[in-house]
């Protein structure tokens, strides 16, 4: 029998990690040198992987994923000893994940004042700059009105930043800041309030 250890969600442009394990059905020992075949199918170019299992019938199997495949996609693994062959298949998903960072340049604004809000944007993976990555701003008022909806291409470094005027008359209180990545929200309150 065959069993396939490994996540089932694949980041763009790195180095997925499976195991596959070749074991007999009837004993349950280990099958050494048993051949693995292991392919990432999707609507690109098969990523491919061939090799042999060691002494404890498992092979650790490295993908490359390209960096512009995303999507759907479906790992087909086929072992062949001399007990037998078995052909496994099953769905992944390659996608990217985000870390998302939100500040402003303080806490507290006065009405008529303008909110300065920058954004880090990180590939979850590897902790590069998510570059060029369209992020969202969205400033809501304390009864939960969008003040403020615009996207922004993150920088080369990962950064994107979004102003947003107060009027001299609004409503006071918590505003809430928002920006979004994918699915990825980061989030953080200010306070506006006349203040001396």
């Amino acid at each position: 029998e065959t069993i396939v250890l490994g996540q089932d969600q694949f980041a763009p442009g790195s180095s997925a990690s499976v195991r596959v394990v070749v074991r007999s059905v009837t004993t349950g020992q280990p099958i050494a040198g048993a051949d693995v075949n292991v392919t990432l199918k999707s609507d690109r170019a098969p990523v491919v992987y061939s090799g042999k299992t060691d002494s404890t019938g498992s092979a650790n199997v490295l993908l490359n994923i390209p960096a512009d495949m995303e999507g759907k996609a479906s790992l087909v693994v086929q072992t062949r000893s001399s007990l037998g062959q078995d052909r496994i298949e099953r769905p992944v998903e390659i996608k990217r994940s985000f870390k998302l960072f939100l500040s402003t340049d303080k806490p507290v604004y006065q009405p008529g004042q303008v909110i300065h809000m920058r954004a880090l944007a990180l590939n979850a993976f590897d902790h590069h700059a998510a570059a060029n990555q369209p992020v969202e701003f969205i400033v809501s008022n304390p009864n939960g009105d969008k003040i403020l909806r615009q996207q922004v291409a993150a920088s080369s470094y990962g950064i994107a930043s979004a102003d947003v005027q107060l009027a001299s008359q609004l409503v006071t209180g918590k505003y809430n800041l928002q920006a979004v990545l994918g699915d990825t929200t980061s989030e953080r309150t200010v306070e506006v309030k006349p203040y001396v």
